[in-house]
């Protein structure tokens, strides 16, 4: 967005407004403008946004397989051991 300083001065000139409160007027403006166009995100940031939230994505799905994986190895590794402990137990019953 552009803000025409020139024209807004002469704009508040011609409403009765001395040139000197006019530029000050228009200065103070266009400074709150330029600190508010400060907090916006652009195109580029948000591409940014986008790179980070996708690396963090692939890094979360990674450690999420990886703790499937631990997991199915202590299922199978917890039957294992309850198979044994059965089967030891039915053999000591016999």
């Amino acid at each position: 967005m552009t803000f025409d300083t020139y024209e807004s001065i002469k704009n508040l000139k011609t409403a009765g407004v001395e040139e000197r409160h006019a530029e000050a007027i228009v200065a103070e403006f266009k400074k709150l403008q330029d600190s508010s166009l400060a907090h916006l995100a652009m195109k580029e940031d948000l591409m940014k946004l986008e790179l980070a939230t996708r690396e963090g994505l692939m890094k979360l799905e990674l450690k999420i397989a990886e703790m499937e994986s631990d997991i199915i190895k202590w299922v199978f590794g917890i039957s294992a051991a309850q198979a044994a402990l059965i089967v030891t137990l039915l053999r000591l019953l016999k």
